[in-house]
């Protein structure tokens, strides 16, 4: 499973601190840029497997991330 995160992104730094403990076995990659800016800049967002994973805050960010995993 692959997990992408925009460097610039308020919520990237809590969320793999967060999913390293809680799934280990994820593959973590932080870009420069996710080409969603505006998404990004308003809310917490992660590519899950190439799907958009959103959240207002952290734990909603989470939240999607672990619905689009399984």
């Amino acid at each position: 499973m692959a997990l992408h995160f925009c460097e610039n992104n308020e919520y990237t730094d809590a969320a793999i601190d967060v999913l390293k403990k809680d799934i280990p076995e994820s593959e973590i990659n932080v870009e420069g840029c996710l080409g969603r800016c505006g998404e990004c800049f308003c809310s917490g967002i992660a590519i899950v497997n190439g799907n958009d994973a959103t959240g207002d805050s952290l734990e909603e960010l989470l939240e999607d991330i672990r619905k689009n995993l399984n």
